[in-house]
């Protein structure tokens, strides 16, 4: 695999290719959007890594012009601060990912081998949705019609719902927002070992807006985490990946490495059960509720669950991001003694191959 990393920090390309390199990948790298442009026009990059702020070329402008002569790399956005609003406007012009600065290299790399995977077996998603389904009472909620949904995929519902099919709103004037949720909570009341399969989430972005959007999926989400059913949201495309993202409450799963980060310290396990009980504290206030050795010690924490997205500081205080909010969650269930991942109830399919 040949990889292009596009950046105008010369440090940090000689760093994140002598890692790369360590991984066994082949590397190139361009200081600058122009003279990336000019090696993307020479050379064939299965993977481009391109920062998205650069003083002679913006990251967008370079993945429009190499789209427009033709490149077919796989473009990873790496953004930094506030600039998550962009990145996702990068998915309309065929960015695969994006990427958050500060970030550990090592989750780079499992973003790269992510997508060296989606050259496997087109048929792999079916086979996971249907083992996730197998057994288990289905409701199905598609923007394509649930027959031929069920056909492709090889499952069959106990109840469908068509995005297409129903009217904004009901007679009772509730929007179709609000019909779902209520059908949903009908549904899983009534019947054990419930599995709601859900996609079309472009088709409600288009109709009810992303906040209305992000709203019913945080509360599908928290409904779905201490309850007893799972909720498997397919997405068609990385833009649908990057709005499920950019709406932050649902986090996509972590794996043992980065809940290992954070239960390894007490001090960050108490940070953030103290922001998950207060929900907002300053500097001090922490100091004089966690057991650290020094100010100096509690603030290296603090900036290492800043780094890794588990902590946000709002002026003053601080608060949890979504990401720290499920921490907390977990770290609640585990002292409460359910040993269990509180996220396990919401899976993510890429559905692409199969819709």
């Amino acid at each position: 695999m040949r990889i292009l990393i596009v950046d105008d920090d010369a440090v940090f390309l000689q760093q994140l290719r002598k890692y790369m390199l360590a991984k066994n990948l082949s590397v190139d790298i361009a200081e600058g959007g122009k003279r990336a442009l000019e090696m993307m026009r020479n050379e064939r990059y299965d993977i481009v890594i391109l920062d998205l702020k650069m003083p002679d070329m913006p990251g967008v402008e370079v993945l429009r012009q190499a789209r427009q002569r033709g490149v077919q790399s796989k473009f990873i956005i790496v953004t930094g601060y506030g600039e998550i609003e962009t990145a996702v406007e990068t998915m309309k012009l065929g960015a695969a990912d994006y990427i958050q600065k500060p970030f550990e290299a090592e989750e780079l790399f499992n973003i790269i081998k992510e997508l060296e995977n989606m050259h496997g077996d087109a048929a792999e998603p079916v086979k996971w949705l249907k083992k996730i389904c197998a057994g288990k009472e289905i409701f199905l909620i598609t923007e394509m019609k649930p027959e031929k949904f069920e056909e492709g995929c090889g499952i069959s519902a106990r109840r469908r719902i068509w995005l297409r099919e129903k009217p904004h709103r009901d007679e009772m004037g509730r929007t179709k927002l609000e019909v779902l949720m209520d059908s949903i909570i009908d549904f899983t009341t009534r019947y054990n070992n419930v599995a709601v399969v859900h996609e079309g989430i472009s088709h409600l972005v288009e109709t009810y807006g992303k906040e209305g959007v992000r709203k019913y999926f945080s509360s599908l989400y928290e409904k779905a985490k201490y309850g007893k059913f799972q909720i498997v949201v397919l997405y068609r495309s990385q833009t649908e990946k990057g709005i499920l993202q950019s709406m932050q409450e649902m986090p996509f799963s972590l794996n043992a490495e980065e809940i290992a980060k954070i239960f390894r310290s007490t001090i960050r396990c108490t940070i953030i059960q103290f922001l998950g009980e207060y929900g907002s504290l300053s500097f001090t206030d922490m100091l004089g509720k966690i057991n650290a050795k020094s100010s100096s010690d509690l603030a290296f924490h603090i900036r290492r669950l800043i780094a890794w997205d588990a902590v946000k500081k709002e002026g003053k205080n601080y608060e949890l991001t979504p990401r720290g909010r499920y921490f907390a969650d977990l770290l609640k269930l585990i002292n409460e003694g359910e040993y269990r991942d509180p996220g396990s109830n919401v899976i993510y399919i890429n559905g692409s191959t199969i819709l």
